[in-house]
């Protein structure tokens, strides 16, 4: 039998479309950002005498404001996303293992940090003050479910309303949003998808649709946020060439190396302001 010829995959690459593609993903860090961020918004309460209009003979401080009106004291703790390449130990010199890991990282990371931001899975492990979108604790702009054009209508009027015409994100599974393509319910702007009010439309791999303490086979829902920040830190690896680090990835039971790459995320968004959501009837 002739051995088959060897060829190197195909790079991976960062994919256009998802989580990271949508949000704001600014080019520096904080410089300490490991035990979480706290910040204020910068938005007042959409309730309350912060913001609005006033008559002409009222002295400003005649206007009704209280600590209700202070803009809310938001926090954020970063998870790690990594990603881990396998094989023989045999003839490792020749792969490069590093570049692999890394790639598959870049690749995969926006889903990574999807899943996470919908379930909260390790916030909830970990005890972290983190909201993730599909907490029961968000507020329902719907008392049934509704076809996916008209929830989206009614998060995108309680988005303007909320955030005062501002610009906020509605996040859907990509199945959702192949639905509102197909009704011509948002358009495509550059790399980012909108709603007819110019809010942005997330879709991920990574996003499940359900909601907390609701039956996942037979509904699902939208969510809307702020436009979140999502901070990622250098991404790690271990280097083969150290032969410290190859001791350290080695199972010697089956002669296999492993090596991991894996960088630190913080995900800010401001759900005190704006975590809602809507429900959606599939059928």
């Amino acid at each position: 039998m002739v051995a088959a010829d060897v060829r190197v995959a195909t790079p991976l690459a960062r994919p256009r479309v998802g989580l990271l593609a949508a949000a704001n993903v600014p080019s520096s860090t904080p410089e300490r950002w490991g035990f979480g961020l706290e910040w204020q918004s910068e938005m007042p309460p959409p309730s309350g005498g912060a913001t609005g209009a006033r008559a002409l003979r009222c002295d400003p401080p005649s206007v009704p404001y209280g600590d209700e009106d202070k803009p809310a004291v938001e926090q954020a703790y970063p998870f790690s996303v990594f990603a881990k390449d396998y094989c023989t130990t045999l003839g490792f010199e020749g792969r490069d293992w590093v570049g692999r890991a890394r790639r598959a990282l870049e690749a995969t990371q926006s889903f990574s940090i999807a899943r996470e931001f919908w379930t909260g899975a390790i916030a909830q492990a970990e005890g972290l003050s983190n909201v993730w979108l599909g907490a029961a604790t968000a507020t329902k702009v719907t008392t049934s479910a509704l076809d996916p054009v008209a929830a989206l209508s009614v998060l995108d009027q309680y988005v303007a309303e909320t955030l005062r015409n501002g610009t906020g994100m509605i996040h859907v599974t990509v199945e959702m949003q192949n639905r509102l393509m197909a009704a011509n319910a948002i358009w495509r702007d550059g790399a980012r998808w909108r709603t007819a009010f110019d809010n942005i439309v997330s879709s991920d791999g990574g996003y499940t649709g359900e909601l907390d303490g609701e039956d996942p086979t037979q509904t699902e829902f939208m969510v809307a946020t702020t436009v979140p920040d999502i901070y990622l830190g250098p991404i790690r690896t271990v280097d083969l060439r150290n032969p410290d680090d190859l001791r350290t990835v080695v199972d010697r039971s089956v002669n296999d190396a492993v090596v991991w790459a894996e960088r630190d995320v913080l995900v800010m968004h401001e759900p005190t302001l704006l975590h809602a959501v809507a429900q959606v009837d599939l059928s």
